[in-house]
């Protein structure tokens, strides 16, 4: 009777294949922390995949900037940009190793977008919409995506403080439930 139930051959296969998936783990674990220093690839960022992912409407709050960032990196600035979307109804810019003056661009471009349709750009104000989407669209595009206004950010805002600083007693009455960790 033989000490292992597979052949000689498929013995040498196996620990062939154990040997391989260890050194692929090896890479793996080298390759997370190891990509900064030049010795693999590094994984693109979301701008390099996907580009500017806003609507028009904002095209001219972020054109300037990324201009300004082309011109410092063609004279040696190594500034990268990781990502331009929207979120939570706003101008989204995220970049590494920014001097001061292209972060004080973001932050107003930032600041200017939640009062600029994201679609036209025509002045609007920040909603939210649908499935309680945040969007910062005027009147007319609001129509056009067909939006229903539930709420605006600051009436979701005052409703949740209201919320947090009603007594708990109160709470419990509305809800019908009670807190029993005595």
């Amino acid at each position: 009777m033989s000490k292992h139930p597979l052949s000689e051959e498929q013995f040498r296969a196996q620990i062939d294949r154990n040997r391989e998936e260890s050194i692929r783990r090896a890479n793996h674990r080298t390759a997370q922390t190891t990509y900064a220093s030049g010795l693999i690839c590094k994984p693109k960022s979301p701008f390099e995949l996907f580009g500017i992912e806003v609507h028009k409407g904002w095209w001219p709050l972020v054109e300037p900037i990324y201009k300004r960032i082309q011109e410092l990196n063609a004279a040696g600035a190594n500034i990268e940009i990781t990502q331009i979307k929207e979120k939570f109804g706003a101008l989204r810019f995220y970049t590494h190793n920014t001097p001061a003056g292209i972060d004080a661009m973001i932050k107003k471009a930032q600041e200017q977008s939640i009062h600029i349709c994201e679609d036209c750009g025509a002045p609007a104000e920040r909603v939210i919409g649908n499935y309680k989407w945040i969007y910062t669209l005027c009147p007319s595009c609001l129509k056009k995506r067909g939006i229903t206004i539930v709420e605006t950010p600051e009436e979701a805002d005052a409703r949740r403080r209201r919320k947090q600083a009603r007594p708990e007693s109160e709470s419990s009455e509305k809800t019908g439930k009670r807190n029993n960790n005595n």
